[in-house]
């Protein structure tokens, strides 16, 4: 993992790993905004990741 300045408010983060979806949920567990530029498929893997939160959130708020 490599952590470069890019201005005041913005860092780039270039990482690897095997697996996309764990390169997903680890910026999900960073805490912080950030924009996904590459690879195109981490994009798509963050989409599922989120729908399939929204949806157990949704689940989860349901009185039962």
């Amino acid at each position: 993992m490599t952590l470069t300045p890019v201005d005041d408010g913005t860092t780039l983060l270039e990482a690897s790993d095997e697996s996309l979806q764990h390169l997903a949920v680890y910026c999900v567990m960073t805490g912080l905004e950030c924009e996904l530029l590459q690879p195109p498929a981490l994009v798509a893997v963050a989409s599922e990741l989120a729908d399939r939160l929204r949806r157990s959130a949704a689940r989860g708020a349901q009185p039962t």
